[in-house]
Protein backbone atom coordinates (compact mmCIF):
# COMPACT_ATOMS: atom_id res chain seq x y z
CA UNK A 1 0.00 0.00 0.00
CA UNK A 2 1.45 3.23 -0.82
CA UNK A 3 2.17 5.75 1.97
CA UNK A 4 2.23 9.13 2.06
CA UNK A 5 3.64 10.97 5.63
CA UNK A 6 1.79 13.98 6.11
CA UNK A 7 3.58 16.93 8.27
CA UNK A 8 1.48 19.84 10.24
CA UNK A 9 2.12 23.24 10.80
CA UNK A 10 -0.05 24.10 13.67
CA UNK A 11 -1.48 21.65 15.76
CA UNK A 12 0.76 19.81 15.28
CA UNK A 13 2.50 19.83 19.16
CA UNK A 14 1.05 17.97 21.87
CA UNK A 15 2.87 18.16 25.35
CA UNK A 16 4.36 15.15 26.26
CA UNK A 17 3.58 12.92 23.22
CA UNK A 18 7.37 11.86 22.05
CA UNK A 19 7.90 10.34 25.52
CA UNK A 20 7.18 6.68 24.83
CA UNK A 21 8.33 7.44 21.23
CA UNK A 22 11.97 8.41 22.32
CA UNK A 23 12.11 6.06 24.95
CA UNK A 24 11.72 2.92 22.56
CA UNK A 25 13.54 4.38 19.51
CA UNK A 26 17.22 5.22 19.61
CA UNK A 27 17.39 6.84 16.60
CA UNK A 28 14.12 9.44 17.39
CA UNK A 29 16.19 10.26 20.97
CA UNK A 30 19.23 10.54 18.38
CA UNK A 31 17.24 13.04 16.54
CA UNK A 32 15.83 15.12 19.22
CA UNK A 33 19.11 15.91 20.79
CA UNK A 34 20.32 17.35 17.66
CA UNK A 35 17.12 19.33 17.23
CA UNK A 36 17.54 20.38 21.02
CA UNK A 37 21.13 21.20 20.70
CA UNK A 38 21.06 23.37 17.29
CA UNK A 39 17.77 25.68 19.47
CA UNK A 40 20.30 25.44 22.47
CA UNK A 41 22.68 27.73 19.97
CA UNK A 42 19.81 30.40 19.91
CA UNK A 43 19.27 30.95 23.16
CA UNK A 44 16.08 27.98 22.80
CA UNK A 45 15.50 25.15 25.15
CA UNK A 46 15.37 22.80 26.90
CA UNK A 47 12.39 21.19 24.75
CA UNK A 48 12.70 17.61 25.78
CA UNK A 49 10.46 18.79 29.20
CA UNK A 50 7.77 19.69 26.56
CA UNK A 51 8.02 17.39 24.44
CA UNK A 52 8.92 14.26 26.90
CA UNK A 53 7.01 14.62 29.66
CA UNK A 54 3.18 15.75 30.61
CA UNK A 55 4.62 18.44 33.49
CA UNK A 56 7.56 20.61 32.31
CA UNK A 57 7.43 23.11 35.80
CA UNK A 58 7.76 26.35 35.75
CA UNK A 59 10.54 26.05 32.66
CA UNK A 60 9.75 28.49 29.57
CA UNK A 61 8.54 26.74 26.77
CA UNK A 62 10.05 27.87 23.49
CA UNK A 63 8.21 28.90 20.52
CA UNK A 64 5.86 26.57 19.42
CA UNK A 65 7.25 26.42 15.58
CA UNK A 66 10.30 24.27 17.05
CA UNK A 67 8.16 22.14 19.23
CA UNK A 68 6.09 21.67 16.37
CA UNK A 69 9.49 20.76 14.04
CA UNK A 70 10.97 19.01 16.22
CA UNK A 71 7.95 16.94 17.01
CA UNK A 72 7.68 15.52 13.69
CA UNK A 73 11.02 15.40 12.78
CA UNK A 74 11.65 13.21 15.67
CA UNK A 75 8.30 11.03 15.02
CA UNK A 76 9.59 10.59 11.35
CA UNK A 77 12.79 8.88 12.90
CA UNK A 78 10.72 6.68 14.68
CA UNK A 79 8.76 5.49 12.02
CA UNK A 80 11.40 4.57 9.88
CA UNK A 81 13.14 3.75 12.61
CA UNK A 82 9.95 1.20 12.65
CA UNK A 83 10.65 0.38 9.09
CA UNK A 84 7.82 1.96 7.32
CA UNK A 85 9.54 3.59 4.02
CA UNK A 86 7.52 6.29 2.59
CA UNK A 87 6.19 6.99 -1.12
CA UNK A 88 5.81 10.45 -0.87
CA UNK A 89 5.94 13.08 2.06
CA UNK A 90 3.70 16.60 2.20
CA UNK A 91 4.39 19.26 4.58
CA UNK A 92 1.29 22.14 5.70
CA UNK A 93 1.95 25.48 5.46
CA UNK A 94 4.92 25.12 8.55
CA UNK A 95 5.20 21.70 7.73
CA UNK A 96 7.12 22.12 4.74
CA UNK A 97 10.09 22.85 6.76
CA UNK A 98 9.60 19.08 8.90
CA UNK A 99 8.66 17.52 5.21
CA UNK A 100 12.00 18.74 3.46
CA UNK A 101 14.12 17.97 6.80
CA UNK A 102 12.66 14.12 6.48
CA UNK A 103 13.32 14.72 2.70
CA UNK A 104 16.73 15.11 3.01
CA UNK A 105 17.03 18.55 1.15
CA UNK A 106 18.40 20.23 4.27
CA UNK A 107 19.88 19.16 7.62
CA UNK A 108 18.44 19.29 10.56
CA UNK A 109 20.80 22.13 12.08
CA UNK A 110 20.14 23.98 9.02
CA UNK A 111 16.60 24.31 9.23
CA UNK A 112 16.79 24.86 13.10
CA UNK A 113 18.85 28.01 12.00
CA UNK A 114 16.25 29.43 9.37
CA UNK A 115 13.70 28.58 11.47
CA UNK A 116 15.13 30.50 14.71
CA UNK A 117 16.20 33.04 12.04
CA UNK A 118 12.52 33.19 10.98
CA UNK A 119 11.17 33.22 14.48
CA UNK A 120 13.19 36.83 15.25
CA UNK A 121 12.15 38.37 12.11
CA UNK A 122 8.07 37.51 12.37
CA UNK A 123 8.48 38.91 16.22
CA UNK A 124 9.68 42.33 15.16
CA UNK A 125 8.96 42.93 11.69
CA UNK A 126 5.51 41.01 11.32
CA UNK A 127 2.62 42.88 11.17
CA UNK A 128 -0.45 41.77 13.52
CA UNK A 129 -3.47 40.29 11.93
CA UNK A 130 -5.11 36.64 11.90
CA UNK A 131 -6.77 34.06 10.38
CA UNK A 132 -10.39 32.96 9.72
CA UNK A 133 -11.72 29.42 9.00
CA UNK A 134 -14.23 29.09 6.61
CA UNK A 135 -16.62 25.85 6.03
CA UNK A 136 -16.61 26.97 2.45
CA UNK A 137 -15.14 25.81 -0.89
CA UNK A 138 -11.82 27.68 -2.13
CA UNK A 139 -14.77 29.51 -5.19
CA UNK A 140 -16.56 30.74 -2.37
CA UNK A 141 -14.31 32.23 -0.25
CA UNK A 142 -12.99 34.55 -3.02
CA UNK A 143 -16.37 35.66 -3.66
CA UNK A 144 -16.27 36.64 -0.07
CA UNK A 145 -13.05 38.38 -0.24
CA UNK A 146 -14.51 39.88 -3.42
CA UNK A 147 -17.61 41.70 -1.07
CA UNK A 148 -14.92 42.59 1.25
CA UNK A 149 -12.91 44.67 -1.62
CA UNK A 150 -9.91 44.94 0.87
CA UNK A 151 -6.77 43.77 -0.25
CA UNK A 152 -5.11 43.10 2.88
CA UNK A 153 -7.06 40.31 2.81
CA UNK A 154 -5.98 36.78 0.88
CA UNK A 155 -6.77 33.20 0.67
CA UNK A 156 -4.56 31.67 2.51
CA UNK A 157 -5.55 27.98 3.03
CA UNK A 158 -7.53 25.67 0.72
CA UNK A 159 -7.94 22.48 3.27
CA UNK A 160 -10.97 20.82 1.66
CA UNK A 161 -14.29 20.75 0.05
CA UNK A 162 -15.79 23.14 2.51
CA UNK A 163 -12.59 23.80 4.45
CA UNK A 164 -11.08 27.30 3.76
CA UNK A 165 -8.78 30.13 5.18
CA UNK A 166 -8.36 33.48 4.77
CA UNK A 167 -5.63 35.65 6.35
CA UNK A 168 -5.39 39.62 6.77
CA UNK A 169 -6.47 42.48 9.72
CA UNK A 170 -8.42 41.71 12.55
CA UNK A 171 -10.68 44.34 11.32
CA UNK A 172 -11.45 42.96 8.27
CA UNK A 173 -11.77 39.49 9.44
CA UNK A 174 -14.09 40.64 12.15
CA UNK A 175 -16.24 41.76 8.65
CA UNK A 176 -15.70 38.65 6.78
CA UNK A 177 -17.22 36.85 9.77
CA UNK A 178 -20.09 39.24 9.93
CA UNK A 179 -20.71 38.15 5.77
CA UNK A 180 -19.95 34.55 6.60
CA UNK A 181 -23.00 34.68 9.22
CA UNK A 182 -25.31 36.56 6.94
CA UNK A 183 -24.70 33.65 3.80
CA UNK A 184 -25.29 31.26 6.19
CA UNK A 185 -21.83 30.15 6.53
CA UNK A 186 -19.94 29.16 9.25
CA UNK A 187 -16.50 30.86 10.61
CA UNK A 188 -14.14 30.23 13.51
CA UNK A 189 -10.95 32.99 14.14
CA UNK A 190 -7.40 30.92 15.08
CA UNK A 191 -5.54 30.89 18.22
CA UNK A 192 -2.46 32.97 15.51
CA UNK A 193 -1.78 36.57 15.78
CA UNK A 194 -0.14 36.63 12.07
CA UNK A 195 -1.75 36.69 9.04
CA UNK A 196 0.36 34.16 7.43
CA UNK A 197 0.01 33.11 3.75
CA UNK A 198 -0.79 37.24 3.30
CA UNK A 199 1.76 38.64 0.27
CA UNK A 200 -0.05 41.69 0.86
CA UNK A 201 1.05 42.23 4.40
CA UNK A 202 4.58 39.46 5.07
CA UNK A 203 5.90 40.26 1.82
CA UNK A 204 8.10 42.66 3.36
CA UNK A 205 9.23 40.10 6.36
CA UNK A 206 9.35 37.40 3.94
CA UNK A 207 12.39 39.36 2.23
CA UNK A 208 14.80 39.59 5.34
CA UNK A 209 14.76 35.79 4.37
CA UNK A 210 16.24 35.82 1.39
CA UNK A 211 19.81 35.95 2.78
CA UNK A 212 19.12 32.73 4.74
CA UNK A 213 17.39 30.64 2.06
CA UNK A 214 19.52 31.62 -0.69
CA UNK A 215 23.01 30.51 1.59
CA UNK A 216 21.70 27.67 2.92
CA UNK A 217 22.89 24.07 1.75
CA UNK A 218 20.16 22.37 0.30
CA UNK A 219 19.71 19.86 -1.90
CA UNK A 220 16.79 17.79 -4.03
CA UNK A 221 15.02 15.67 -1.93
CA UNK A 222 16.16 11.98 -1.61
CA UNK A 223 12.38 11.05 -1.22
CA UNK A 224 9.65 11.97 -3.24
CA UNK A 225 8.42 15.33 -2.08
CA UNK A 226 5.42 17.28 -3.14
CA UNK A 227 4.59 21.07 -1.97
CA UNK A 228 1.30 22.54 -0.98
CA UNK A 229 2.88 26.16 -1.83
CA UNK A 230 4.31 25.35 -5.04
CA UNK A 231 1.86 22.97 -5.93
CA UNK A 232 3.99 20.64 -7.76
CA UNK A 233 6.88 18.15 -6.71
CA UNK A 234 9.89 19.27 -5.27
CA UNK A 235 12.42 18.22 -7.47
CA UNK A 236 15.62 20.25 -7.66
CA UNK A 237 17.83 22.43 -4.64
CA UNK A 238 16.35 26.01 -6.30
CA UNK A 239 12.78 24.22 -5.40
CA UNK A 240 13.81 23.82 -1.91
CA UNK A 241 14.30 27.46 -1.80
CA UNK A 242 11.54 29.06 -3.26
CA UNK A 243 9.75 27.04 -0.61
CA UNK A 244 11.44 28.89 2.15
CA UNK A 245 11.30 32.01 0.42
CA UNK A 246 7.56 31.92 -0.15
CA UNK A 247 6.08 30.31 2.61
CA UNK A 248 4.88 32.75 4.47
CA UNK A 249 3.02 34.90 1.46
CA UNK A 250 1.76 31.93 -0.82
CA UNK A 251 -1.76 30.23 -0.22
CA UNK A 252 -1.37 26.80 1.01
CA UNK A 253 -3.08 24.12 -1.77
CA UNK A 254 -3.25 20.96 0.86
CA UNK A 255 -6.26 19.44 -1.01
CA UNK A 256 -4.68 19.69 -3.76
CA UNK A 257 -1.82 17.67 -2.49
CA UNK A 258 -3.91 15.33 -1.85
CA UNK A 259 -5.34 14.75 -5.21
CA UNK A 260 -2.05 14.37 -6.34
CA UNK A 261 -1.26 11.77 -3.90
CA UNK A 262 -3.98 9.80 -4.41
CA UNK A 263 -4.10 10.31 -8.45
CA UNK A 264 -0.21 8.68 -7.99
CA UNK A 265 -1.97 5.35 -5.80
CA UNK A 266 -1.12 6.75 -2.35
CA UNK A 267 -3.74 4.99 -0.14
CA UNK A 268 -2.58 5.18 3.40
CA UNK A 269 -2.34 8.75 4.86
CA UNK A 270 -0.01 9.05 8.34
CA UNK A 271 0.22 12.05 10.32
CA UNK A 272 3.38 12.79 11.14
CA UNK A 273 2.62 14.81 14.40
CA UNK A 274 1.03 15.01 17.59
CA UNK A 275 -2.93 15.18 16.73
CA UNK A 276 -5.32 14.19 13.67
CA UNK A 277 -5.31 17.71 12.16
CA UNK A 278 -4.27 16.85 8.74
CA UNK A 279 -5.93 13.21 8.13
CA UNK A 280 -9.43 14.80 9.24
CA UNK A 281 -8.49 16.52 5.68
CA UNK A 282 -7.57 13.62 4.11
CA UNK A 283 -11.30 11.88 5.10
CA UNK A 284 -13.11 15.08 3.89
CA UNK A 285 -11.55 15.38 0.56
CA UNK A 286 -10.78 11.47 -0.64
CA UNK A 287 -12.95 8.61 -1.41
CA UNK A 288 -13.10 6.71 1.75
CA UNK A 289 -10.42 4.04 0.39
CA UNK A 290 -8.00 6.56 2.17
CA UNK A 291 -6.83 5.36 4.68
CA UNK A 292 -5.73 7.87 7.17
CA UNK A 293 -3.64 7.25 10.17
CA UNK A 294 -2.91 9.55 13.39
CA UNK A 295 -0.88 7.35 15.33
CA UNK A 296 -0.28 9.79 18.51
CA UNK A 297 -3.65 11.50 18.44
CA UNK A 298 -4.67 9.36 21.26
CA UNK A 299 -2.79 9.02 24.08
CA UNK A 300 -1.91 5.58 24.99
CA UNK A 301 -3.33 3.96 21.84
CA UNK A 302 -0.85 1.66 20.23
CA UNK A 303 0.53 3.29 17.01
CA UNK A 304 2.66 0.13 15.98
CA UNK A 305 -0.41 -1.54 15.50
CA UNK A 306 -1.64 1.29 13.24
CA UNK A 307 1.04 0.70 11.19
CA UNK A 308 0.76 -2.92 10.51
CA UNK A 309 0.01 -3.08 6.83
CA UNK A 310 3.02 -3.54 4.97
CA UNK A 311 4.22 -0.52 3.01
CA UNK A 312 6.74 1.11 0.93
CA UNK A 313 6.54 0.31 -2.83
CA UNK A 314 9.36 2.11 -4.22
CA UNK A 315 9.25 5.01 -6.32
CA UNK A 316 5.75 6.32 -7.11
CA UNK A 317 5.12 6.11 -11.28
CA UNK A 318 4.05 9.31 -13.51
CA UNK A 319 0.99 10.30 -13.57
CA UNK A 320 -1.76 9.48 -16.67
CA UNK A 321 -3.28 12.60 -16.30
CA UNK A 322 -2.65 16.10 -15.12
CA UNK A 323 -4.16 17.05 -11.94
CA UNK A 324 -6.69 20.12 -12.55
CA UNK A 325 -6.04 23.50 -10.77
CA UNK A 326 -7.60 23.55 -7.68
CA UNK A 327 -10.89 25.17 -7.04
CA UNK A 328 -11.90 25.79 -10.54
CA UNK A 329 -14.46 24.54 -12.89
CA UNK A 330 -11.47 22.22 -14.86
CA UNK A 331 -11.98 20.06 -11.68
CA UNK A 332 -15.50 19.15 -12.95
CA UNK A 333 -14.01 18.47 -16.40
CA UNK A 334 -13.40 15.22 -18.06
CA UNK A 335 -9.73 15.24 -17.89
CA UNK A 336 -7.34 15.13 -21.21
CA UNK A 337 -7.02 12.02 -23.19
CA UNK A 338 -4.01 10.46 -23.24
CA UNK A 339 -4.47 7.25 -25.42
CA UNK A 340 -6.84 7.17 -28.72
CA UNK A 341 -10.22 9.41 -27.87
CA UNK A 342 -13.25 7.60 -26.70
CA UNK A 343 -16.40 9.29 -27.91
CA UNK A 344 -17.67 11.26 -24.80
CA UNK A 345 -21.40 9.83 -23.90
CA UNK A 346 -24.26 11.94 -25.64
CA UNK A 347 -27.87 11.67 -25.01
CA UNK A 348 -28.97 12.47 -28.63
CA UNK A 349 -27.60 9.02 -30.34
CA UNK A 350 -29.54 6.30 -30.58
CA UNK A 351 -29.54 3.59 -27.86
CA UNK A 352 -28.02 1.08 -30.17
CA UNK A 353 -24.93 3.47 -30.79
CA UNK A 354 -24.26 4.07 -27.22
CA UNK A 355 -21.60 1.74 -25.64
CA UNK A 356 -20.66 0.65 -22.00
CA UNK A 357 -17.72 2.83 -22.07
CA UNK A 358 -20.13 5.78 -22.52
CA UNK A 359 -22.04 5.57 -19.93
CA UNK A 360 -19.03 4.92 -17.71
CA UNK A 361 -18.15 8.07 -18.75
CA UNK A 362 -21.40 9.57 -17.73
CA UNK A 363 -21.40 7.96 -14.64
CA UNK A 364 -18.10 9.03 -13.59
CA UNK A 365 -18.95 12.35 -14.55
CA UNK A 366 -22.33 12.33 -12.53
CA UNK A 367 -20.65 10.73 -9.39
CA UNK A 368 -17.93 13.40 -9.67
CA UNK A 369 -20.08 16.00 -9.38
CA UNK A 370 -22.71 14.79 -6.68
CA UNK A 371 -19.21 14.15 -4.38
CA UNK A 372 -16.95 17.13 -5.66
CA UNK A 373 -14.47 15.19 -6.36
CA UNK A 374 -12.11 15.24 -10.21
CA UNK A 375 -13.36 12.84 -12.25
CA UNK A 376 -10.31 11.34 -12.25
CA UNK A 377 -10.38 10.49 -8.87
CA UNK A 378 -12.71 7.59 -9.50
CA UNK A 379 -10.62 4.58 -10.74
CA UNK A 380 -11.89 1.90 -12.57
CA UNK A 381 -13.16 -0.43 -10.25
CA UNK A 382 -14.13 1.55 -7.79
CA UNK A 383 -16.51 0.90 -5.51
CA UNK A 384 -19.32 3.23 -5.17
CA UNK A 385 -20.03 2.45 -1.84
CA UNK A 386 -17.05 0.93 -0.04
CA UNK A 387 -14.83 3.87 -1.79
CA UNK A 388 -16.52 6.41 -2.10
CA UNK A 389 -19.61 5.90 1.39
CA UNK A 390 -22.23 7.06 -1.23
CA UNK A 391 -25.46 5.34 -0.02
CA UNK A 392 -27.94 3.49 -1.75
CA UNK A 393 -30.62 6.52 -2.09
CA UNK A 394 -27.76 8.82 -3.78
CA UNK A 395 -26.84 5.77 -6.02
CA UNK A 396 -30.12 5.39 -7.38
CA UNK A 397 -31.03 9.17 -7.64
CA UNK A 398 -27.38 9.08 -9.49
CA UNK A 399 -28.31 5.99 -11.63
CA UNK A 400 -31.98 7.50 -12.44
CA UNK A 401 -30.17 10.94 -13.43
CA UNK A 402 -27.93 9.31 -16.01
CA UNK A 403 -30.56 6.96 -17.45
CA UNK A 404 -33.18 9.56 -17.82
CA UNK A 405 -30.43 11.72 -20.06
CA UNK A 406 -30.38 8.80 -22.19
CA UNK A 407 -33.85 8.38 -22.55
CA UNK A 408 -33.89 4.46 -21.28
CA UNK A 409 -36.15 2.83 -19.46
CA UNK A 410 -36.22 2.10 -15.91
CA UNK A 411 -34.84 -1.65 -15.16
CA UNK A 412 -37.67 -4.43 -14.15
CA UNK A 413 -38.49 -4.71 -10.97
CA UNK A 414 -36.73 -8.08 -10.47
CA UNK A 415 -33.20 -5.77 -10.83
CA UNK A 416 -31.79 -3.80 -7.86
CA UNK A 417 -29.60 -1.25 -9.33
CA UNK A 418 -27.73 -1.22 -5.97
CA UNK A 419 -26.34 -4.23 -6.48
CA UNK A 420 -24.05 -3.33 -9.01
CA UNK A 421 -21.30 -1.36 -6.92
CA UNK A 422 -19.08 -0.43 -9.29
CA UNK A 423 -19.21 2.09 -12.64
CA UNK A 424 -18.74 -0.55 -15.15
CA UNK A 425 -21.50 -2.98 -13.30
CA UNK A 426 -24.00 0.15 -13.95
CA UNK A 427 -22.50 0.72 -17.38
CA UNK A 428 -23.57 -3.12 -18.13
CA UNK A 429 -26.54 -2.52 -16.66
CA UNK A 430 -27.47 0.28 -18.64
CA UNK A 431 -26.42 -1.59 -21.63
CA UNK A 432 -29.15 -3.81 -21.56
CA UNK A 433 -32.29 -1.28 -20.60
CA UNK A 434 -34.50 -0.48 -23.97
CA UNK A 435 -35.09 3.21 -25.05
CA UNK A 436 -37.78 4.63 -22.84
CA UNK A 437 -39.65 5.57 -26.47
CA UNK A 438 -39.67 1.85 -27.22
CA UNK A 439 -42.03 0.91 -24.52
CA UNK A 440 -44.27 3.60 -25.44
CA UNK A 441 -44.67 2.69 -28.66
Amino acid sequence: MRTALLFPGQGGYEQGVLGAVVAESAAAESVLNRVEEAGREFGYGPLRPFLCTRDAGRAEPPPSDLLIFATSVTAYSALTDRGLSPDLLIGHSFGEWSALACAGSVEIEDAIRMICERITFLQEFAPEGGMLALNATDDRARHLIGLLDDPAVSLAVDNGPDQTVLSGPHEALEHAARIATATHLRSMRLAVRLPFHNGHMLAATARRLERSALEAPVRRPLIPCYSPLLGRAVDSANDVREIVLRHLTDEVRFREALLHAYQRGVRRFVECGARNVLTGLVRASLPRGALAVAPWAVPGQDWHELLSVPAGTGELPEPTRDLPEAGTAAERAPAPETTAPIRAADPLLPASEQTAEHYVAALRTAYADRLGFPPELLDDGIDIEADLGVDSIKQLEVFSSVRTAFGLAEPSTDVRVTAHTTLESLAELLTTLAPARDLRA
